[in-house]
Protein backbone atom coordinates (compact mmCIF):
# COMPACT_ATOMS: atom_id res chain seq x y z
CA UNK A 1 0.00 0.00 0.00
CA UNK A 2 1.21 3.45 -0.77
CA UNK A 3 0.99 6.00 2.03
CA UNK A 4 -1.68 8.68 1.83
CA UNK A 5 -0.69 12.29 2.29
CA UNK A 6 -2.21 15.04 4.42
CA UNK A 7 -3.00 18.32 2.71
CA UNK A 8 -3.03 21.69 4.41
CA UNK A 9 -6.71 21.35 5.30
CA UNK A 10 -6.02 17.94 6.93
CA UNK A 11 -7.73 15.93 4.21
CA UNK A 12 -6.08 12.74 3.04
CA UNK A 13 -5.44 12.29 -0.66
CA UNK A 14 -3.39 10.02 -2.89
CA UNK A 15 -3.36 6.61 -4.49
CA UNK A 16 -3.60 3.17 -2.88
CA UNK A 17 -2.48 0.28 -5.01
CA UNK A 18 -3.49 -3.28 -4.07
CA UNK A 19 -1.88 -6.17 -5.94
CA UNK A 20 -2.50 -9.89 -5.63
CA UNK A 21 0.38 -12.09 -4.54
CA UNK A 22 0.97 -13.46 -8.05
CA UNK A 23 0.38 -10.00 -9.64
CA UNK A 24 -2.48 -11.34 -11.74
CA UNK A 25 -4.80 -8.55 -10.62
CA UNK A 26 -4.52 -5.03 -9.31
CA UNK A 27 -6.99 -2.66 -7.69
CA UNK A 28 -6.15 1.04 -7.62
CA UNK A 29 -8.06 3.42 -5.35
CA UNK A 30 -7.84 7.17 -5.81
CA UNK A 31 -8.48 9.06 -2.56
CA UNK A 32 -9.56 12.70 -2.31
CA UNK A 33 -10.90 14.46 0.77
CA UNK A 34 -10.88 11.19 2.72
CA UNK A 35 -13.11 9.50 0.13
CA UNK A 36 -12.53 6.94 -2.57
CA UNK A 37 -13.39 8.79 -5.78
CA UNK A 38 -12.25 6.20 -8.31
CA UNK A 39 -11.71 2.43 -8.36
CA UNK A 40 -9.70 0.93 -11.21
CA UNK A 41 -9.53 -2.87 -11.50
CA UNK A 42 -7.12 -4.53 -13.92
CA UNK A 43 -6.26 -8.17 -14.40
CA UNK A 44 -7.65 -11.48 -15.61
CA UNK A 45 -10.44 -12.39 -13.22
CA UNK A 46 -13.02 -10.19 -11.53
CA UNK A 47 -15.90 -12.48 -10.62
CA UNK A 48 -17.30 -12.60 -7.05
CA UNK A 49 -17.23 -14.54 -4.81
CA UNK A 50 -13.70 -15.89 -4.91
CA UNK A 51 -14.49 -18.74 -7.30
CA UNK A 52 -14.34 -18.28 -11.06
CA UNK A 53 -15.27 -20.58 -13.91
CA UNK A 54 -13.50 -20.98 -17.24
CA UNK A 55 -13.21 -23.49 -20.06
CA UNK A 56 -10.05 -25.59 -20.24
CA UNK A 57 -8.99 -27.40 -23.44
CA UNK A 58 -8.14 -31.08 -23.11
CA UNK A 59 -5.31 -31.61 -25.59
CA UNK A 60 -5.79 -35.39 -25.72
CA UNK A 61 -9.44 -35.29 -26.75
CA UNK A 62 -9.37 -31.81 -28.31
CA UNK A 63 -12.43 -30.91 -26.23
CA UNK A 64 -13.17 -28.36 -23.53
CA UNK A 65 -14.23 -28.91 -19.95
CA UNK A 66 -15.36 -26.51 -17.19
CA UNK A 67 -13.04 -25.94 -14.25
CA UNK A 68 -13.33 -23.91 -11.07
CA UNK A 69 -10.37 -22.05 -9.64
CA UNK A 70 -9.95 -19.56 -6.85
CA UNK A 71 -10.01 -15.99 -8.04
CA UNK A 72 -7.05 -13.83 -7.15
CA UNK A 73 -9.13 -10.66 -6.91
CA UNK A 74 -8.75 -9.07 -3.48
CA UNK A 75 -12.06 -8.55 -1.63
CA UNK A 76 -13.42 -5.05 -1.20
CA UNK A 77 -11.83 -2.67 1.26
CA UNK A 78 -13.30 -0.18 3.72
CA UNK A 79 -11.10 2.81 4.46
CA UNK A 80 -11.59 5.00 7.51
CA UNK A 81 -9.52 7.98 8.58
CA UNK A 82 -9.70 9.91 11.82
CA UNK A 83 -8.10 13.01 13.32
CA UNK A 84 -6.54 11.99 16.64
CA UNK A 85 -5.85 14.14 19.71
CA UNK A 86 -2.18 14.16 18.75
CA UNK A 87 -3.06 15.75 15.45
CA UNK A 88 -2.33 12.76 13.18
CA UNK A 89 -4.58 10.93 10.79
CA UNK A 90 -5.12 7.29 11.75
CA UNK A 91 -5.90 4.77 9.02
CA UNK A 92 -7.78 1.53 9.58
CA UNK A 93 -7.83 -1.08 6.85
CA UNK A 94 -10.87 -3.31 7.25
CA UNK A 95 -11.35 -6.02 4.67
CA UNK A 96 -14.61 -7.75 3.80
CA UNK A 97 -13.13 -11.23 3.84
CA UNK A 98 -12.82 -14.49 5.72
CA UNK A 99 -10.29 -14.55 8.55
CA UNK A 100 -8.16 -17.04 6.65
CA UNK A 101 -7.37 -14.44 3.98
CA UNK A 102 -5.67 -12.01 6.35
CA UNK A 103 -2.22 -13.12 5.28
CA UNK A 104 -2.99 -12.26 1.65
CA UNK A 105 -2.50 -8.59 2.54
CA UNK A 106 0.42 -6.60 3.80
CA UNK A 107 0.89 -2.98 4.82
CA UNK A 108 3.63 -0.89 3.28
CA UNK A 109 4.42 2.80 3.59
CA UNK A 110 3.23 5.08 6.35
CA UNK A 111 4.19 4.97 9.97
CA UNK A 112 2.09 2.83 12.23
CA UNK A 113 1.36 1.79 15.78
CA UNK A 114 -0.21 -1.30 17.22
CA UNK A 115 -3.74 -1.46 18.53
CA UNK A 116 -4.79 -0.11 21.91
CA UNK A 117 -8.04 0.20 23.82
CA UNK A 118 -8.67 3.47 22.00
CA UNK A 119 -7.63 2.19 18.57
CA UNK A 120 -8.12 -1.58 18.75
CA UNK A 121 -7.72 -2.06 15.01
CA UNK A 122 -4.22 -0.59 14.75
CA UNK A 123 -3.38 2.71 13.13
CA UNK A 124 -0.94 4.15 10.65
CA UNK A 125 -0.06 7.72 9.82
CA UNK A 126 1.33 9.20 6.61
CA UNK A 127 4.94 9.11 5.51
CA UNK A 128 7.92 7.03 6.60
CA UNK A 129 8.28 3.28 6.79
CA UNK A 130 5.90 0.85 8.43
CA UNK A 131 7.08 -2.09 10.53
CA UNK A 132 3.58 -2.71 11.88
CA UNK A 133 0.75 -4.55 10.18
CA UNK A 134 -2.31 -2.32 10.03
CA UNK A 135 -4.34 -4.80 8.01
CA UNK A 136 -7.11 -6.68 9.79
CA UNK A 137 -10.41 -8.38 9.16
CA UNK A 138 -13.45 -6.22 9.76
CA UNK A 139 -15.18 -7.00 13.09
CA UNK A 140 -17.80 -9.40 11.79
CA UNK A 141 -20.55 -10.78 14.02
CA UNK A 142 -21.37 -14.35 13.03
CA UNK A 143 -24.18 -16.86 13.67
CA UNK A 144 -24.13 -19.13 16.75
CA UNK A 145 -22.46 -22.52 16.71
CA UNK A 146 -25.78 -24.05 17.83
CA UNK A 147 -28.83 -22.13 16.64
CA UNK A 148 -32.17 -22.28 18.45
CA UNK A 149 -34.74 -22.69 15.70
CA UNK A 150 -37.82 -22.22 17.89
CA UNK A 151 -37.40 -20.10 21.01
CA UNK A 152 -40.94 -20.87 22.23
CA UNK A 153 -40.15 -24.57 22.24
CA UNK A 154 -36.82 -23.87 23.94
CA UNK A 155 -38.41 -22.11 26.93
CA UNK A 156 -41.79 -23.89 27.12
CA UNK A 157 -40.85 -25.96 30.20
CA UNK A 158 -40.55 -22.94 32.48
CA UNK A 159 -43.53 -22.31 34.79
CA UNK A 160 -44.46 -20.05 37.68
CA UNK A 161 -44.55 -22.18 40.81
CA UNK A 162 -44.80 -20.69 44.28
CA UNK A 163 -42.35 -23.28 45.63
CA UNK A 164 -39.68 -22.76 42.92
CA UNK A 165 -36.83 -20.26 42.90
CA UNK A 166 -35.75 -18.28 39.84
CA UNK A 167 -32.69 -16.42 38.65
CA UNK A 168 -31.45 -14.66 35.53
CA UNK A 169 -27.72 -14.29 34.87
CA UNK A 170 -26.17 -11.80 32.46
CA UNK A 171 -22.93 -13.38 31.21
CA UNK A 172 -20.38 -11.24 29.40
CA UNK A 173 -17.49 -12.39 27.26
CA UNK A 174 -15.25 -9.35 26.87
CA UNK A 175 -12.87 -9.36 23.87
CA UNK A 176 -10.14 -8.28 26.29
CA UNK A 177 -11.22 -8.97 29.92
CA UNK A 178 -10.78 -5.96 32.18
CA UNK A 179 -10.83 -3.42 29.33
CA UNK A 180 -13.43 -1.59 27.29
CA UNK A 181 -12.01 -2.84 24.00
CA UNK A 182 -14.82 -3.34 21.50
CA UNK A 183 -12.87 -5.52 19.09
CA UNK A 184 -9.64 -7.49 19.56
CA UNK A 185 -8.25 -9.15 16.39
CA UNK A 186 -6.61 -12.11 18.13
CA UNK A 187 -9.26 -12.81 20.76
CA UNK A 188 -11.24 -16.05 20.76
CA UNK A 189 -14.37 -13.91 20.49
CA UNK A 190 -13.15 -10.91 18.49
CA UNK A 191 -16.14 -8.73 19.38
CA UNK A 192 -17.13 -10.55 22.59
CA UNK A 193 -20.62 -11.78 23.43
CA UNK A 194 -23.40 -11.25 25.98
CA UNK A 195 -26.00 -13.91 26.79
CA UNK A 196 -28.54 -14.89 29.45
CA UNK A 197 -28.76 -17.93 31.74
CA UNK A 198 -32.34 -18.67 32.86
CA UNK A 199 -32.76 -20.97 35.87
CA UNK A 200 -35.79 -22.48 37.60
CA UNK A 201 -35.02 -24.67 40.63
CA UNK A 202 -37.89 -26.76 41.95
CA UNK A 203 -38.56 -28.05 45.46
CA UNK A 204 -38.02 -31.68 44.36
CA UNK A 205 -34.43 -30.87 43.40
CA UNK A 206 -35.01 -30.75 39.65
CA UNK A 207 -33.97 -27.73 37.59
CA UNK A 208 -34.69 -26.21 34.21
CA UNK A 209 -31.76 -24.25 32.77
CA UNK A 210 -31.41 -22.50 29.43
CA UNK A 211 -28.53 -20.39 28.06
CA UNK A 212 -29.76 -18.08 25.33
CA UNK A 213 -27.93 -15.52 23.24
CA UNK A 214 -28.99 -13.23 20.39
CA UNK A 215 -27.10 -13.44 17.07
CA UNK A 216 -27.27 -12.41 13.43
CA UNK A 217 -28.65 -15.25 11.33
CA UNK A 218 -26.01 -14.70 8.63
CA UNK A 219 -23.53 -11.98 9.60
CA UNK A 220 -23.30 -8.30 10.55
CA UNK A 221 -20.44 -5.79 10.50
CA UNK A 222 -19.95 -2.01 10.61
CA UNK A 223 -20.46 -1.63 6.86
CA UNK A 224 -23.55 -3.88 6.85
CA UNK A 225 -25.03 -3.80 10.39
CA UNK A 226 -28.53 -5.23 9.93
CA UNK A 227 -29.47 -8.88 9.51
CA UNK A 228 -32.23 -11.32 10.39
CA UNK A 229 -31.72 -12.60 13.93
CA UNK A 230 -31.56 -16.00 15.54
CA UNK A 231 -31.15 -17.30 19.09
CA UNK A 232 -28.11 -19.36 20.05
CA UNK A 233 -27.65 -22.12 22.62
CA UNK A 234 -24.76 -20.72 24.67
CA UNK A 235 -24.09 -23.44 27.25
CA UNK A 236 -20.54 -23.79 25.94
CA UNK A 237 -19.82 -20.08 25.51
CA UNK A 238 -17.13 -18.89 27.96
CA UNK A 239 -17.30 -15.57 29.78
CA UNK A 240 -15.26 -13.56 32.27
CA UNK A 241 -17.95 -11.75 34.25
CA UNK A 242 -21.50 -12.56 35.28
CA UNK A 243 -24.30 -10.89 37.22
CA UNK A 244 -26.81 -13.37 38.67
CA UNK A 245 -30.09 -11.79 39.79
CA UNK A 246 -32.73 -13.58 41.86
CA UNK A 247 -36.23 -12.74 40.61
CA UNK A 248 -39.81 -13.70 41.38
CA UNK A 249 -41.66 -16.34 39.39
CA UNK A 250 -43.94 -13.76 37.79
CA UNK A 251 -41.02 -11.58 36.74
CA UNK A 252 -39.22 -14.63 35.38
CA UNK A 253 -42.20 -15.54 33.20
CA UNK A 254 -42.39 -11.92 31.99
CA UNK A 255 -38.82 -12.24 30.71
CA UNK A 256 -39.71 -15.57 29.06
CA UNK A 257 -42.63 -13.92 27.27
CA UNK A 258 -40.32 -11.10 26.19
CA UNK A 259 -38.02 -13.65 24.57
CA UNK A 260 -40.91 -15.41 22.86
CA UNK A 261 -42.12 -12.14 21.34
CA UNK A 262 -38.69 -10.80 20.42
CA UNK A 263 -38.50 -9.02 17.08
CA UNK A 264 -36.03 -11.07 15.11
CA UNK A 265 -33.97 -8.29 13.60
CA UNK A 266 -30.30 -7.97 14.54
CA UNK A 267 -28.88 -4.45 14.37
CA UNK A 268 -25.22 -4.12 15.28
CA UNK A 269 -25.60 -0.48 16.26
CA UNK A 270 -28.73 -0.55 18.41
CA UNK A 271 -29.97 -4.12 18.96
CA UNK A 272 -27.13 -6.59 19.25
CA UNK A 273 -26.48 -9.38 21.79
CA UNK A 274 -25.86 -6.84 24.58
CA UNK A 275 -29.00 -4.82 23.81
CA UNK A 276 -30.98 -8.06 23.82
CA UNK A 277 -29.90 -8.89 27.38
CA UNK A 278 -30.48 -5.34 28.57
CA UNK A 279 -33.92 -5.22 26.96
CA UNK A 280 -35.00 -8.55 28.48
CA UNK A 281 -34.22 -7.35 32.02
CA UNK A 282 -35.74 -3.95 31.35
CA UNK A 283 -39.08 -5.73 30.83
CA UNK A 284 -39.10 -6.36 34.61
CA UNK A 285 -37.69 -2.91 35.50
CA UNK A 286 -34.11 -4.05 36.00
CA UNK A 287 -31.85 -1.56 34.27
CA UNK A 288 -28.33 -2.73 33.55
CA UNK A 289 -25.64 -0.03 33.30
CA UNK A 290 -25.50 1.32 29.77
CA UNK A 291 -22.21 2.73 28.51
CA UNK A 292 -22.05 3.10 24.74
CA UNK A 293 -18.93 2.93 22.63
CA UNK A 294 -17.87 6.20 21.05
CA UNK A 295 -15.64 4.58 18.46
CA UNK A 296 -15.79 5.76 14.88
CA UNK A 297 -16.58 2.34 13.40
CA UNK A 298 -19.14 1.35 16.00
CA UNK A 299 -21.27 3.34 18.41
CA UNK A 300 -23.52 1.46 20.77
CA UNK A 301 -23.78 -0.97 23.67
CA UNK A 302 -21.25 -3.80 23.56
CA UNK A 303 -19.75 -6.59 25.72
CA UNK A 304 -16.54 -4.67 26.47
CA UNK A 305 -18.33 -1.72 28.07
CA UNK A 306 -21.04 -3.80 29.75
CA UNK A 307 -18.37 -6.04 31.26
CA UNK A 308 -16.48 -3.09 32.75
CA UNK A 309 -19.70 -1.48 33.99
CA UNK A 310 -20.61 -4.77 35.67
CA UNK A 311 -17.18 -5.03 37.31
CA UNK A 312 -17.46 -1.54 38.76
CA UNK A 313 -21.13 -1.31 39.73
CA UNK A 314 -21.98 -1.00 43.44
CA UNK A 315 -24.12 -4.11 44.03
CA UNK A 316 -25.95 -2.68 47.04
CA UNK A 317 -27.01 0.42 45.13
CA UNK A 318 -27.83 -1.63 42.05
CA UNK A 319 -30.05 -4.00 44.03
CA UNK A 320 -31.80 -1.15 45.84
CA UNK A 321 -32.57 0.60 42.55
CA UNK A 322 -33.69 -2.55 40.74
CA UNK A 323 -36.17 -4.40 42.92
CA UNK A 324 -33.92 -5.25 45.90
CA UNK A 325 -33.33 -8.81 44.71
CA UNK A 326 -30.33 -10.92 45.70
CA UNK A 327 -27.37 -10.40 43.36
CA UNK A 328 -24.25 -12.50 42.90
CA UNK A 329 -21.34 -11.28 40.80
CA UNK A 330 -18.52 -13.51 39.57
CA UNK A 331 -15.39 -11.98 38.04
CA UNK A 332 -12.39 -13.45 36.25
CA UNK A 333 -9.42 -11.97 34.43
CA UNK A 334 -9.95 -14.28 31.47
CA UNK A 335 -12.87 -15.84 29.65
CA UNK A 336 -12.63 -19.12 31.56
CA UNK A 337 -16.06 -19.29 33.20
CA UNK A 338 -18.94 -21.35 31.84
CA UNK A 339 -22.65 -21.33 32.56
CA UNK A 340 -24.46 -24.32 34.07
CA UNK A 341 -25.35 -26.67 31.18
CA UNK A 342 -28.76 -26.80 29.59
CA UNK A 343 -30.97 -29.16 31.57
CA UNK A 344 -34.56 -30.07 32.36
CA UNK A 345 -37.51 -31.02 30.22
CA UNK A 346 -41.27 -31.24 30.39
Amino acid sequence: MSALKISKDSYCYGIISLKSINTETQVTLQIQNNEVIQVIKTGKFFLHPQVIHYKQRDKKTDSYYREEVESVLLPEIIIYSERTTEGFISLYWLFDQDWGFENYYYAGGGSGTGGSSETPYGSGGAGGGNSQDNVTVAPTFTPPTIAIKDIKSEVKCFSNNASSTYSISVNVNQPSPGTRDVFVPFSGFRAGHTFLTLEQHNVDGSAIIRNNGFYPKNSAKPSDPIDAATFGEDSNTPFDISLKITVSGSDFITVIKDLENQTMIYNLDNFNCTNFAMDALKSININLPSTKSTGALFSGNNPGDLGEDTRNVDLNNFSENNGSGKILRTISNSNNQTAPPRSGGC
